[in-house]
């Protein structure tokens, strides 16, 4: 799904997931329901290890997904990364204030957030951040979140770059490693790479190493 020509967006995934929630959640023809549940379990635990609030946040500005009603857990989340994302230019009270505005907007269409304008097939057929861009101007702060957000896309590259860095340094010649150690030099060779990136921060960059931190592998023996 993420690794196909035109990709995925990090806010379309989320809702697919949760749409595979939903679907596990009741009786399936042909699968007994103890499986079902294990499947669905399973799916869960791994849902839960990937997932982090900017995934919550891309979702809430997907136009396909945005006049949705949202629980309390997916609000904190988005508020959670509006405040990691505001900059002195975007503050993080006047997202907070244009996002209240902007959720009344969808609930009685106006500015246009409606399916004649804003919902209507030739205005589906925009890219997720150029729908921001037109339909959110209204909010300029909040938009400058948006059309970030709504950007983000996710594939399987990542996974690939770290097998050939791994590949790479478990070499003929260095076959005696332990999977532990491999996995060690895989990461530092990874931040090594990105330490000049690091320095150069900018506070419009999401945090990912901070919402996404993996516990280093135990000691070996």
């Amino acid at each position: 799904m993420t690794d196909t020509k035109l990709g995925a967006t990090l806010g379309k995934v989320y809702g697919y997931m949760l749409m595979l929630d939903e679907h596990l959640r009741e009786d399936i023809d042909g699968l007994n329901d103890g499986m079902r549940q294990k499947i669905h379990a399973m799916f869960m635990a791994r849902w839960e290890y990937f997932h982090v609030p900017a995934m919550t946040a891309a979702y809430r500005f997907e136009p396909e997904y945005c006049r949705r009603d949202f629980d309390a857990k997916e609000k904190v989340e988005v508020n959670k990364v509006l405040k990691q994302m505001a900059t002195a230019e975007h503050p993080y009270a006047a997202m907070l204030s244009q996002l209240a505005d902007y959720v009344e907007a969808l609930s009685i269409g106006s500015h246009d957030l409606n399916n004649e304008v804003a919902f209507s097939p030739a205005a589906r057929k925009l890219a997720s951040y150029k729908w921001a861009d037109v339909f959110m101007a209204p909010w300029p702060d909040l938009c400058w979140a948006a059309k970030r957000l709504v950007a983000m896309t996710c594939s399987a590259s990542g996974c690939e770059d770290s097998w050939s860095v791994e590949a790479w340094i478990h070499s003929k010649k260095r076959n005696r490693l332990g999977q532990k150690t491999v996995e060690r030099l895989v990461r530092a060779h990874t931040n090594l790479l990105l330490e000049d990136a690091l320095e150069n921060w900018e506070s419009h960059v999401l945090p990912w190493e901070v919402e996404m931190v993996v516990e280093e592998p135990d000691d070996e023996e």
